[in-house]
This record gives C-alpha cells, structure tokens and sequence, in this order.
C-alpha cells in the first residue's frame, strides 16, 4: 500500500474524529524518513501518468510545499526551503506571527540549520520571550502551540525539509504580530481568513447598497463567531435601519454572548433616543 493510498484511507476511517485524534493517529506513522521516501517514490510513478494529477502545493519566494493531506481541520505537507533566497530575504523578516492551531514540525534533511524558538508573554512591556538559538537535526520534532509560540530559523546553511502538521483552531479569533527587533505588538487580525473574508463581502455589499443581502445576515448570523456577529448586525443597520434594527433587537435578547447581548442593548437604547419612530418595530 502507498502512502498516498494509506492516507486516503485515513481520511475515510477518521471521519467523525476529533482534529487533535486524527493528529496523534496520524504522526506515529508519518515521522519516519520511510513515509516521505515512499511518499515521493509513488508521485514518481504519477508524473509518468498523464491522468493522474500531481499532488497541491504552495510556494513563496523561500519555501515551497507539498499537500499529503487536508481536510480542512488537519493539514500535513512536505516543505522544503530555498536556502539562497531564504538567505536574500532574511533582512525583510520584520514581525513575528502568532497565528492559529497546533504545528507539529519533524525534520527530514538539516544541513546547517539553526532556529529558535520565540513565545508570547502575558506582559505587554515584554512583548516576546527568545529561548537561546539551538542547532536543528534531521529526526527532530518540534510541538507549538501557534497563538503563543512560533520557530523562527536564524541559519538554513543547506537542505531543509521538514513535515508540518496543521491542527486547526476554529474558535481562535485573533492572529497577532510582534516587531521582530522590539517585540511590541504592532498588529492584531482575524485568525480565519474565510471570516475576514467574509467580513469584507458584507462591507462591500453594504457599499453598493445590496439590502437584499440583509435576509441572508439574519439568517446566517446565530452561525458566525461574535466579532463577526457584530459587524454584520452594523452593516445590516447601515443598509436598512428599520430591518437592521429588527436584527439588533433579536440580537439584544436572544445573542448567546453576554457581552454582545450587552452592547446590543446599549446600542439599541442609543438608537431609540436618537430615532423614536423605530421603536414602532420593537
């Protein structure tokens, strides 16, 4: 059996298993130099195959991928880095990157590497924690927690290739970057960029004056996370006031976060003593 078939095969036992389940059934099988051989050794096979398509894959200036597996709340691919543009672009490494999820990091080749690992702090003069840089070995494995731990390289002397494993975090909301040199944050972003996407299109049909979108927020709303809610609710009230108020008052009572309910109801009381006449639709 192939890698490639045995991992197909996982992906139909698992379903139903927990992301952090189908990470620790999968690693034990995959951190062994004899998995990526195999692995590559069977795409070897379907490059000679026209009808059969290479695997997904990813590639920035420094570092390109290969998908074994995605399902959405799991991700593992074969990364390698291009040493010599890693190298080129190290001067423009300005911020740090606190994302979402769990990586699991297992070193197929490490010629001359060097990383280290950098954590979040709870105290904001201090920004970031630098643990001392450490040689990085092939058969190493590094476990982070990706909102308060990252691995920054500080040499790629050669070869560096490594398996990722992606736990995904839906609940976490919020990314955020440090600079590099000081270690002050100096951004923060939503986590899920289908959500920032998301955020955007309702900005944008706001925009244009789209208030037939204004059925699908309320239908979709009780579905997005609360950050989300909000801003929908807000361009909601911007495309129609009366139906976006509507939106606001369910929202006042019925909003499973206690915090939302609270500033919904603080808006709706500011609203009302602005604007009487919509409490005809209470």
């Amino acid at each position: 059996m192939t890698p490639q078939t045995w991992l197909a095969r996982f992906r139909e036992d698992s379903n139903g298993m927990s992301p952090h389940d189908q990470a620790d059934a999968l690693w034990p099988q995959l951190r062994r130099e004899a998995f990526v051989r195999d692995w590559l050794r069977a795409c070897v096979i379907d490059m000679a195959q026209d009808t059969v398509p290479l695997p997904p894959g990813y590639s920035d200036p420094t570092v390109r991928s290969l998908v074994l597996f995605d399902d959405g709340d799991v991700h593992l691919s074969l990364a390698m880095f291009d040493a010599q543009a890693w190298s080129a672009a190290r001067s423009d490494q300005d911020t740090l990157e606190f994302a979402d999820g769990w990586t699991r990091l297992w070193f197929v080749r490490a010629d001359r590497v060097e990383a280290q690992r950098i954590c979040r702090t709870d105290t904001p003069q201090a920004g970031v924690r630098r643990d001392p840089p450490r040689q990085v070995r092939p058969g190493q494995e590094f476990l982070l927690d990706n909102a308060s731990e990252i691995l920054r390289f500080i040499a790629i002397g050669g070869a560096c290739i490594f398996l990722r494993l992606l736990v995904r975090n839906p609940m976490q909301r919020h990314a955020v970057e440090h600079d590099a040199a000081s270690g002050a944050i100096v951004r923060i972003r939503q986590a899920q960029a289908h959500e920032g996407r998301l955020q955007m299109t309702l900005s944008l049909l706001r925009s244009l004056g789209r208030a037939d979108a204004i059925d699908t927020i309320a239908d979709k709303l009780q579905g997005w996370p609360p950050d989300l809610r909000w801003h929908g609710v807000r361009e909601a009230l911007a495309l129609d006031s009366r139906r976006g108020f509507a939106i606001l008052e369910a929202m006042s009572r019925e909003d499973p976060d206690p915090m939302l309910r609270t500033l919904a109801r603080e808006t709706r009381d500011r609203l009302l003593q602005a604007h009487p006449q919509l409490g005809e639709i209470a």
